[in-house]
This record gives C-alpha cells, sequence and structure tokens, in this order.
C-alpha cells in the first residue's frame, strides 16, 4: 500500500501550484523572522519536490519540513 501512495503523490507533482498569497505571506513571515514549517502527510522527499516546484523551497529549512514519516 504504501508503494501505491508513493506512486500517486508522484503522480501529482506535475500539477503542483503555489496558494494564492503564499509567496506574499512567507516573504513577510521571513521578513519578521519567523520559524516557518510545514507538517504534512505526505513523504518528505514529494514535500520538498512539491515547494521546488511550485518556488517556495527557499523559504524552508529542510529541517521544518516533516512529512508522514517523521511526524
Amino acid at each position: 500500500m504504501s508503494r501505491e501512495v508513493d506512486l500517486w503523490e508522484q503522480s501529482l507533482l506535475s500539477r503542483s501550484e503555489a496558494s494564492r498569497g503564499a509567496r506574499e505571506l512567507l516573504t513577510l513571515l521571513k521578513a519578521r523572522q519567523c520559524p516557518i514549517g510545514i507538517l504534512t502527510r505526505n513523504r518528505l522527499p514529494t514535500a520538498l519536490k512539491t515547494l521546488e516546484i511550485i518556488g517556495l523551497s527557499t523559504f524552508f529549512e529542510p529541517g521544518f519540513v516533516l512529512g508522514r514519516d517523521e511526524a
């Protein structure tokens, strides 16, 4: 089952897009030196790849992104 979920997550990567206003919010939080993190049900590699695809990876330190296996 886990392999099937992994393949499903991978198949959705190409359709990933940032929510409206996400970049502006993250820019504001970073300017205020707020720690920013993500907790997701996806696996960590998928989460990191999604952030790259949507152009928001620079806002997150890798240790502040937690996937289902890390949580």
